[in-house]
């Protein structure tokens, strides 16, 4: 993470990386994943790709699963949008960008 980002937003943007990260890990039967934090502009973006079977669940239950619902609240506490991805079988990929102000 950044230095100057402050750390309750570097930790919130940690722990939605290691959830996604424990997702991969337990349901998508790979072992390739890509993570890529960046800032750009004014904002901080993290994505977390895989290239395993994706969600085959339909969307709804996955969009509220405990483990979504957790992230979608660490980014909401950041300001964030976190936005989830998914073609069945395919990928899955979780997207995070969060704004980051002048003042860091």
């Amino acid at each position: 993470m950044p230095e100057y980002l402050p750390k309750d937003v570097s930790s919130r943007i940690a722990r939605i990386a290691q959830e996604s990260l424990r997702n991969v890990s337990k349901h998508s039967k790979t072992e390739t994943v890509f993570v890529r934090l960046e800032m750009a502009d004014s904002a901080v973006r993290l994505t977390v790709k895989n290239l395993g079977i994706g969600l085959v669940r339909d969307s709804s239950a996955s969009q509220t699963s405990i483990g979504i619902v957790g992230m979608k609240e660490q980014a909401r506490l950041v300001n964030g949008n976190l936005s989830l991805q998914f073609k069945a079988g395919e990928e899955t990929k979780v997207s995070l960008e969060a704004p980051v102000s002048g003042s860091f």
